[in-house]
């Protein structure tokens, strides 16, 4: 179920991606007159994208792990769905808000132009370092599936999270990098309009996980609930 729920969030959500990655998944050297090894390099590249995700997932699932020794993982989740409930009300950018950050807008800088080199480059390991620096750029929606890795019971499930994530980009992403001329000026548009739903129900998911209740594991006590004992 917690697989499924990242895996959602990059499926539904990636209507967002499109609109943030979309110039660059056009802009693949995908030259070939074989339709089949288009899809393969465009496979390629998404692979790449994937492999960010999940590295960045497993540095936030160490990070994370330490909430969950300290107890606190219910009220990062809990806190986290709240945060988003205030962008989404006072409708922040996040994103125009983190890349003001000096230090990250160098490293913006640097990947923007790595990539530009790499989009010259006609080879399958260009391919895949594409998807390698895209992963970096900034990306509201994988802002919000790293704040559900960050809240996974382990490392290598926030790990697992973030690749079961990109997994769910992959259609929509795959479909841009090998036909993507439905990638309108009005199609921006309408994901622009459908995003804040999609924030809402992110912050749902959060809160619902932070207020969850631990049901006792043990028989004996649901033993005890079917014939409760009276005080004599």
């Amino acid at each position: 179920m917690y697989l499924w729920t990242a895996f959602l969030i990059g499926l539904l959500g990636s209507t967002h991606c499109i609109g943030m990655c979309g110039p660059i998944a056009l802009a693949l050297p995908l030259t070939s007159k074989d339709k089949l090894k288009v899809v393969f390099d465009g496979l390629i590249y998404n692979l790449g994208r994937i492999s960010t995700y999940s590295i960045i997932g497993l540095l936030l699932g160490i990070l994370g792990k330490g909430f969950a020794i300290a107890g606190m993982q219910k009220s990062l989740s809990l806190g986290l769905g709240i945060f988003l409930l205030f962008v989404l009300l006072f409708s922040i950018n996040v994103e125009s808000k983190i890349i003001q950050f000096a230090p990250l807008t160098r490293f913006i800088n640097f990947v923007k132009h790595k990539l530009g080199k790499l989009l010259k480059t006609q080879t399958k390991s260009a391919l895949y370092f594409i998807g390698i620096l895209n992963g970096f750029l900034p990306c509201g929606l994988v802002y919000m599936a790293l704040a559900g890795a960050i809240t996974a019971p382990s490392v290598l499930d926030s790990a697992v999270f973030m690749a079961a994530f990109g997994l769910g980009t992959l259609p929509l992403m795959l479909t841009v990098s090998v036909a993507g001329g439905f990638v309108t000026p009005k199609f921006r548009n309408y994901v622009r309009k459908i995003t804040p739903v999609f924030i809402f129900l992110f912050a749902v998911l959060f809160i619902y996980r932070g207020l969850g209740i631990d049901l006792p594991m043990n028989l004996q006590f649901w033993i005890d609930q079917g014939s409760p004992k009276l005080c004599h």
